[in-house]
């Protein structure tokens, strides 16, 4: 049998990283240097004649040196000596002691100072320093700058993530960064069971056996599904990383309520399809927006809400926020000039709909977004209707976007969970320890179904739009139906502004009947085909009656102000033949 050989080096290429500057101290110290003989020089002139402004001009000129000196030698040292270097085994630190290796394994994290999260670690200045598992700490003076530290972090987590494969140990736990520290690959060699502190496994009790097992394998190959984390918390092996992962919970996964990396990668996914610098996934769609909302305003301030709004969150702004002390004026943001003249001092946020439910107004994202950028406060928009198939609000100037997952990007009515992506990292860490202390942390599982879903998200909108294209020119024609309310109609108030914003016009669509609340009734409850339920954005053609679902909340001063009629019918078009949904449209039709 032949012997077994040593896992082959990263024969990637070498790459250093230097501090910049050194032309700029050279220059200054030679500048220096030059104003020093220039004020030397002027001592000797006022010689005799001027003996205090002499003595002062010698002062000077020492000064002067003295700091040419120090130029001089830190572009020397910037040139020479200090410096980073990163291999196929680890990171060379260079400084005035020398060079320090660190294999990727001895690291635990990549810190950079100079953000508000890292406050407790006390590095300042944009400052880049490795953490060791054992607590050891050495700056790295090559590195300077959020800027570069990201890049160097990056590329350490990405030679790590190697080398970890080499040793068959996990990959690189997350699928972006997310913090202004990161979290290294677990040790290589580590996959199985946890360590024996004393005696042998086999020697132990049956019922230690059963409760800590054999330890499952970590394959070095890439799974195509991404795995289902199904656990409440993580284990480490020694106490310093325990606590540094507790002082910086985004540098490790510690506890699922915090983090998980099934709910990560749902979190970078959509993050990705909506432009967005961060996401925090969460139990629900009213979870994340109650976050978000919670996040930017506390009592005493005010929010400017979007009139015609889904129930739930004209629920929570009314009746919860209201209780916070938190005060909200709600406005027709179709007109934006009617937003800004809503404004106060102490307004905290705009919150408005892509597509409003279920009147169907798209709101001028780009429009709204100037508004409220003019006034410094964050636009927030939900998504949901939309979904980042057909627009991406960040896009278009949008601070936050929220989501409930339950609907399309979920897409198969069978999970509920919620999103909120961040154009801006100080927006998510805000709205990032809200939703730790609300706790409507999503569950791994659900965060699954989701990533699921949104696998076929592009396939599926395709099919929805067409559906909803075709409901609707039937309803249009129709002597029942006073009006339709979809978009994608010529005649519908938001036609033009959806042409310029959408990729399409959606699956979701209203029509008001003529013969009112009893009208509608019937309509819902004779179709066949399409089902009487709740939600939007699932495999099956929905039917609802919000003026007695979801807008129930709405007395009927308000449902008209809204533009709700009684007689209103809500439509989510499935993904069902279209043929079989106009014959049973049609055959509802008869009898409301």
């Amino acid at each position: 049998m032949p012997p077994s050989r040593p896992p082959a080096r990263d024969t990637a290429e070498v790459e250093r990283f230097r501090p910049g500057g050194v032309v700029h101290a050279l220059a200054s110290g030679l500048l220096e240097a030059a104003l020093a003989l220039v004020l030397f020089g002027c001592s000797q002139l006022a010689g005799d004649a001027n003996p205090g402004l002499a003595a002062s001009l010698v002062v000077a000129a020492v000064l002067w040196a003295a700091l040419s000196l120090y130029s001089l030698a830190v572009g020397a040292l910037r040139a020479r000596v200090w410096g980073a270097t990163l291999d196929g085994d680890g990171v060379v630190v260079r400084g005035l002691a020398g060079a320090r290796r660190w294999r990727y394994e001895e690291l635990s994290a990549v810190e950079i100072g100079g953000g508000e999260e890292l406050s407790a670690v006390e590095i300042g200045g944009g400052r880049t320093r490795l953490v060791a598992r054992d607590g050891r700490t050495r700056r790295v003076r090559g590195v300077r700058g959020p800027g570069q530290g990201r890049r160097f972090r990056a590329r350490v987590l990405d030679r790590a993530t190697r080398a970890a494969r080499r040793g068959s140990a996990p990959a690189a736990r997350k699928p972006a960064p997310r913090e202004e520290g990161q979290a290294m690959p677990a040790t290589p060699g580590r996959a199985g069971p946890p360590p024996d502190r004393g005696g042998t496994a086999r020697g132990r009790g049956f019922a230690t056996r059963a409760v800590h097992g054999a330890g499952a394998p970590v394959p070095a190959e890439s799974p195509l599904a991404v795995p289902i984390w199904q656990t409440s918390a993580f284990a480490f092996d020694d106490a310093d990383r325990y606590a540094h992962a507790l002082r910086q919970p985004r540098e490790g996964f510690v506890y699922t309520r915090y983090e998980n990396p099934t709910t990560a990668a749902l979190e970078a996914t959509v993050a990705n399809l909506e432009a967005a610098a961060q996401g925090m996934a969460t139990a629900s769609g009213m979870g994340a927006i109650a976050t978000v909302l919670l996040s930017l305003a506390a009592a005493g301030d005010h929010l400017v809400v979007q009139r015609d709004l889904y129930g739930g969150t004209f629920s929570l702004v009314s009746s919860v926020a209201a209780r916070l002390g938190i005060a909200a004026t709600f406005v027709d943001v179709t007109d934006p000039g009617a937003v800004g003249a809503a404004l106060q001092p102490g307004t905290r946020g705009v919150y408005v709909e892509t597509i409003a439910n279920p009147t169907m107004a798209v709101a001028d994202l780009p429009a709204l977004a100037k508004v409220a950028g003019a006034a410094g406060v964050p636009l927030v928009v939900d998504n949901t209707v939309a979904s980042p198939y057909l627009c991406r609000p960040i896009e278009h100037g949008a601070a936050v976007v929220v989501h409930s997952a339950t609907k399309y990007l979920g897409g198969h009515s069978d999970v509920v969970g919620g999103l909120a992506l961040f154009a801006d990292a100080g927006l998510y860490h805000r709205a990032w320890r809200t939703m730790i202390d609300l706790g409507v942390s999503p569950d791994p599982f659900a965060a699954w179904l989701v990533l699921r879903g949104v696998r076929t998200l592009a396939l599926r909108m395709e099919r929805h739009t067409e559906n909803a294209g075709e409901l609707a020119k039937l309803l249009a024609a129709h002597p029942k139906v006073e009006r339709v309310y979809w978009p994608g109609l010529p005649g519908h108030p938001s036609h033009a502004v959806a042409a310029r914003l959408l990729d399409g016009y959606g699956g979701f669509l209203s029509f008001d009947l003529a013969g009112g609340r009893h009208a509608g009734r019937r309509f819902i409850e004779a179709t066949s085909v399409a089902r009487l339920a709740p939600s939007l954005g699932g495999p099956e053609t929905l039917v609802s009656h919000p003026a007695s679902t979801t807008h129930r909340q709405l007395d009927a001063a308000a449902l008209a102000e809204a533009g709700i009629g009684e007689g209103m019918v809500r439509v989510s078009a499935g993904l069902e033949d279209a043929e079989d949904l106009l014959a049973d449209f049609t055959d509802a039709l008869e009898v409301a």
